[in-house]
């Protein structure tokens, strides 16, 4: 949907997708949404605001030649939410402009698995004397990005020539987590001694 109230022009979008797959936990759900506003301050004066907000949730959507070595157990999810951007544009004289656009954005990726195979192995004098693989490790993946962005651009426009002069700041910070934990007691693997 798009449109215009008085001096402001608006566009919204809207998307959802649900896909349950060829398999078991094989479902991808999408939803996205973004809303634009652009409002005339004055002649010379034009702001824009922008607001995108995603999520994604899943299973194990990767294609496999042998359907039965999907996962049964994957679960992923990502939200993006709010992405948002700030427009403003001056127009100084004709051929004259100032540009800003300054935004803000933000993404949680979560990934869990309860049931990952992963090979244990005990090393004695270099030489490989046990193997296991339990296949009940459970998987923990979690990052979240939030990132800010403000770029400031001067253009001066002539029938023969632009000149550009602008610079762009960001920052953006990660926090990562991950872990995995099993039941390797049984095993002796949490033991300071090993049994053969």
């Amino acid at each position: 949907q798009y449109g215009r109230y008085g001096p402001i022009d608006y566009s919204v979008e809207g998307f959802y997708q649900l896909d349950n797959g060829q398999r078991p936990n094989n479902e991808v759900e999408r939803s996205d949404f973004v809303g634009r506003f652009r409002g005339q301050l004055t002649a010379k004066d034009t702001l824009y605001f922008e607001a995108q907000r995603s999520k994604l949730r899943s299973g194990d959507a990767i294609q496999y030649y042998d359907q039965s070595d999907a996962s049964r157990t994957v679960d992923l999810k990502e939200i993006q939410d709010p992405n948002l951007f700030l427009g403003y544009h001056r127009v100084w004289a004709p051929g004259i402009h100032t540009l800003f656009l300054g935004m803000r954005l933000e993404d949680d990726f979560r990934f869990f698995d309860p049931s990952v195979s992963i090979p244990f192995f005990k090393q004695t004098d270099g030489e490989i004397t046990r193997i296991i693989n339990p296949t009940d490790n459970k998987v923990r993946v979690r990052s979240e990005f939030e990132g800010y962005s403000a770029e400031l651009q001067q253009i001066f426009a002539t029938p023969m020539n632009t000149l550009i002069v602008g610079g762009r700041f960001q920052y953006g910070t990660f926090d990562n987590f991950n872990a995995i934990s099993n039941s390797l007691a049984e095993f002796g693997f949490l033991n300071t001694r090993f049994e053969d």
